[in-house]
């Protein structure tokens, strides 16, 4: 480059100047292209060490997301163990109520046979007492008939 710039600062012999001229613009060109050419890899070394930091970046975060991931899992599992074993007591404790009314249930309806063989057992019980009413007032009757008929007959033995 420091040639070619010595060239651009010393005037050229032997040439015409519209070939000077091209000539310098060659040079210019090609200067320019040097610097975009450094700056085109400066651009890359950065634009490569962003995307390595943004691969970084994602590495961590993708590590973040396996590790919530995980605990979210543990939870999880942890969350239906418990739901799970509450169900079963709650499922224990329905069985043990239905055995409950079933003994109940049970209970009841020999209860209820019971009222039944009491009912019956009244009812004829109030048939036996009606009869038994019956025959003592129709002892009576007959006790007061046969009153009456010995009352007539110490009567009539009084009147013989």
């Amino acid at each position: 480059m420091k040639a070619e710039s010595s060239m651009l600062d010393q005037p050229a012999t032997g040439l015409s100047e519209p070939t000077q001229a091209y000539c310098v613009a060659l040079l210019s060109q090609e200067k320019s292209l040097g610097e975009l050419q450094r700056h085109l890899h400066k651009t890359e070394a950065l634009f490569r060490e962003s995307v390595q930091r943004k691969n970084q970046q994602l590495d961590l975060l993708l590590a973040e997301v396996r590790r919530l991931s995980a605990n979210a899992a543990g939870r999880e599992a942890k969350a239906s163990e418990h739901f799970e074993s509450s169900l079963d007591a709650q499922r224990i404790e329905l069985g043990r109520l239905r055995q409950q009314l079933a003994t109940r249930e049970t209970e009841v309806d020999a209860l209820a046979a019971q009222v039944q063989q009491l009912r019956a057992d009244l009812a004829e019980e109030r048939t036996w007492r009606e009869a038994a009413v019956e025959r003592l007032e129709s002892t009576a009757a007959d006790r007061a008939t046969l009153d009456a008929q010995r009352s007539e007959l110490s009567a009539r033995r009084i009147e013989f």
